[in-house]
């Protein structure tokens, strides 16, 4: 009996080191061209603290000053679709430069086989002469096209691939450039998911209006 409980007791422990490493892999990376800084769930520079799925991050890189209140992901309860998020970007900046937002992580399961990658990208603040892009990519391979703002509004996109393996890589990069100071607030959103006949195309056109619905909600709260 003593060796079943140890038995038990060690694979009770590989259970937990494979979930810290899990979200360890889960990484927020922050870039001016000259700087770069990386932030791990749970580790340092995260406000959130623990590893739970979810980064906070308040500071400064350049001229650029940064409050990311969210990126997260799904991947540690094998959320079906999959989905990674940088969500209520708000950034002030003294001057002209360009801003490059990498959020990445390596645990997810499901789903596999033929799936469609979904982004979206919306902003309530983008100043004149500004650009914001957005890409998403599965196994450090972009799939769908790169979405691009100039102004406030959103923008959806979307793209096939195949998962041959699992646990696979998902990742989305945004990048904000701009000649002048001002700020810019967005959200992007990347999603995997098992194609289903006009089920995913009604989840991909409504995904601008959860955007304005949750900023909505923001400026009541507010």
């Amino acid at each position: 009996m003593r060796r079943f409980a140890v038995i038990a007791l060690l694979a009770g422990a590989a259970l937990l080191a494979g979930a810290d490493s899990a979200r360890a892999a889960f990484t927020l990376t922050l870039s001016d061209g000259t700087t770069t800084q990386s932030i791990t769930d749970g580790g340092a520079g995260d406000l959130d603290a623990s590893a739970n799925s979810q980064i906070i991050y308040f500071g400064s890189i350049g001229v650029f000053n940064i409050n990311i209140t969210t990126g997260t992901t799904n991947s540690n309860i094998n959320g079906n679709p999959a989905a990674i998020t940088i969500n209520d970007v708000s950034t002030s900046f003294t001057s002209g430069g360009t801003l490059t937002i990498t959020l990445k992580d390596t645990g997810f399961n499901v789903p596999s086989g033929a799936v469609v990658v979904g982004s979206q990208l919306s902003d309530t603040q983008l100043p004149g002469a500004s650009t914001l892009t957005f890409a998403s990519s599965v196994n450090g391979t972009q799939v769908g096209s790169t979405l691009s703002l100039n102004g406030v509004g959103g923008v959806t996109g979307s793209g096939t691939t195949t998962i041959s393996s699992t646990p696979f890589t998902l990742s989305n990069v945004t990048k904000f450039t701009t000649s002048s100071a001002g700020s810019v607030q967005f959200t992007g959103l990347t999603t995997v998911a098992t194609p289903e006949p006009g089920t995913i195309a009604m989840a991909v056109s409504a995904l601008p209006l959860l955007g304005l619905g949750y900023w909505r909600r923001r400026r009541q709260s507010a």
